[in-house]
């Protein structure tokens, strides 16, 4: 498998393959931010967005087909019921039984693949900081190091059941209300999170030598470890390996 730099040079170098096709323009000071950095590379982003998913049992878009339906509704800004209803309304023909719509509000979203554990550490106590609690790491099978950078800030309300609009104008005036309130509370957590991450690269780097040196220094303490030039232990290799592995913990 290539190594990091190898495989963040040709997904960076990739065409977006999104419905949209671009970055979002609110999250897309984040994502070059972390892609200047020798240490991340963004795999996948949303800046945060309400719509309304309709789906319907015939489809005749293939995209449609495979992600189940479509939005009538989106946006990544601040959402206008009037506009929202009107939308809707569009899709809920006399003969429209088999439709189903759902109100969504998605906060941000970030997937960054990480050059080690300690830089994916690093980005996840700035994930935490900013207020997104829901965020954590995988290991693939192969090493990739991914981070996904979630909040819990979701909203889904039913609006259309098989044809039958389930809530009135005035609710959703109110839905529109909440979720604009989310986005606004959404773009405090990206902005928060962007000043944290302005010192990720030197941070994760500058933490792991203090952990490993701090380690080293209790372990000596408290075992009297006794060094040699020449040789080497198998106990002092073990233990050398534990420091730089407690170091990424």
């Amino acid at each position: 498998m290539a190594d990091f730099s190898t495989r963040k040079a040709t997904l960076l170098g990739r065409s977006d393959h999104s419905r949209k096709g671009a970055i979002d323009e609110s999250i897309a000071p984040l994502v070059d931010l972390l892609n200047a950095s020798p240490a991340y590379c963004t795999t996948s982003s949303c800046s945060g967005r309400t719509t309304v998913f309709v789906s319907e049992q015939t489809l005749d878009d293939a995209w449609e087909k495979a992600k189940g339906g479509r939005w009538c509704y989106t946006t990544h800004s601040a959402a206008n019921a009037y506009d929202l209803i009107e939308s809707l309304r569009s899709v809920l023909a006399p003969t429209a039984t088999r439709v189903s719509a759902v109100f969504k509000f998605e906060p941000f979203v970030l997937h960054v693949e990480t050059r080690s554990i300690a830089d994916a550490q690093s980005l996840l106590r700035g994930a935490m900081a900013a207020g997104c609690r829901n965020s954590g790491m995988t290991i693939s099978k192969n090493g990739k190091i991914i981070t996904a950078v979630r909040n819990t800030l979701t909203l889904e309300v039913p609006l259309v059941d098989h044809g039958v609009l389930l809530v009135t104008d005035e609710y959703i005036h109110h839905l529109v209300k909440v979720s604009n309130d989310k986005m606004k509370e959404n773009n405090r957590r990206i902005a928060r999170f962007y000043d944290f991450a302005k010192a990720l690269p030197l941070l994760s780097q500058k933490e792991a030598a203090q952990k490993i040196s701090s380690r080293k220094r209790e372990k000596s303490n408290k075992e009297k470890i006794k060094k040699s030039d020449t040789n080497a232990t198998v106990d002092e290799i073990d233990l050398d390996l534990d420091l730089l592995w407690s170091a990424t913990t």
